[in-house]
């Protein structure tokens, strides 16, 4: 009679079964460690992008405010609001505008050119009538972003 422990085709199998299960184990944990190191990769780059975020809004803060008062008048001809822009400043300023109305859904960008302690109006000559509610947004690089809202009449 032959011994069943020594027949080497069980023992082959056996062994050939246990490698067969270590090596799914293994491709399983090696699975499970790759996911886990991408969602730790994505998470690490997210808080990058939230740390440049933060820099680049620390940055702007550190800026000193748009030297630009803006008032209102009635226009004298036409219709609407004049948008006064008074530079307060003891240099000439050169400003992005943005003009925008969400009634209407109207845009206008300029480029304002304002020498120093002096004052630039924009008005319905000048192509856009100013009316409560509307926004208007200033930017100069040196400084930090200036946002109105055209007041009630």
């Amino acid at each position: 009679m032959v011994n069943q422990s020594s027949n080497p085709a069980r023992v082959w199998k056996l062994a050939t079964g246990l490698s067969v299960i270590l090596a799914a184990v293994g491709i399983g944990a090696a699975r499970i460690e790759s996911q886990r190191a991408a969602r730790l990769a994505d998470s690490v780059k997210s808080q990058q992008q939230l740390v440049v975020s933060l820099q680049a809004r620390l940055v702007e803060a550190e800026k000193p405010s748009l030297p630009i008062a803006l008032t209102f008048r009635p226009a004298l001809m036409g219709s609407g609001l004049v948008g006064m822009f008074r530079n307060v400043s003891s240099s000439q300023l050169e400003i992005a505008a943005t003009f925008s109305s969400q009634a209407t859904g109207m845009l206008r960008q300029a480029n304002l050119v304002i020498p120093a302690n002096a004052t630039k109006e924009i008005g319905h000559a000048e192509g856009w009538a100013f009316a409560s509610g509307q926004h208007v947004q200033l930017t100069n690089i040196r400084f930090r972003p200036a946002v109105y809202e055209v007041p009630q009449t």
